[in-house]
């Protein structure tokens, strides 16, 4: 038995598009798994036989612009398979095929906005979060993400690294900081440069000593 299903497509920490989410897009008028109807479908094949798989799709009135999916075909998992005496890691494997629905051929310009800043402790290490968003119902091009924290005009940590935004998507993007930061205020800049454009941010945020103690207190002991 196969399972295939809908997922819409995301931008990651790492700046890929990335296809996971079963849940609509929040910045996208409406998202594939809205459009795609079931958006889960169970197929049952025999050994040596293939079958034709339908999604049937129905494109609303208030679509704009593209929106971005991928149909993910994998294998359903029954408990029953695994052995008991079976320990550490299953290999299980899935297939994705890109879906991209557009509705005019004249081209969007991407809108990236700042959404914000934060620090926490991200996979048990002490991060500050920089939060983005690309708007418009477009995927960019490749572009180069920078961001430099500092503090007393002293910079404290650079990221730079390649992003391409999926359509009316979010990115948050984790800066590990080498160490957990003191309390104090820091400052920002955020630079993502295109080929037609270059957008810039520049904020401050605090830490404070319960942030401190927060992190402290889920970094792992060694």
């Amino acid at each position: 038995t196969f399972l295939t299903s809908v997922r819409n497509a995301t931008t990651n920490g790492n700046g890929l598009i990335v296809y996971e989410q079963k849940k609509p897009l929040p910045l996208a008028p409406v998202s594939l798994t809205e459009m795609i109807r079931p958006a889960t479908k169970s197929t049952f094949i025999k050994g040596g036989e293939s079958k034709i798989v339908s999604l049937p799709l129905q494109i609303p009135n208030e679509l704009t612009g593209t929106v971005l999916a991928g149909i993910r075909v994998e294998k359903k998992f029954d408990e029953n398979e695994t052995k008991e005496d079976t320990i550490g890691i299953q290999n299980r494997h899935a297939y994705i095929i890109g879906l991209k629905v557009r509705s005019e051929i004249k081209d969007v310009s991407p809108e990236l906005t700042y959404e914000g800043i934060q620090t926490k402790s991200y996979l048990t290490r002490p991060n500050v979060l920089v939060k983005l968003a690309n708007q418009a119902a477009t995927i960019t091009k490749p572009m180069k993400f920078e961001a430099v924290i500092s503090k007393n005009k002293k910079v404290v940590v650079r990221k730079e690294m390649d992003v391409r935004f999926a359509p009316s998507t979010y990115m948050t993007v984790p800066i590990e900081t080498m160490g957990i930061l003191k309390a104090g205020t820091y400052q920002v800049a955020i630079r993502v440069e295109g080929k037609e454009r270059t957008w810039t941010w520049n904020d401050e945020f605090k830490v404070t000593e319960k942030q401190v103690k927060q992190m402290e207190e889920k970094m792992p002991k060694i």
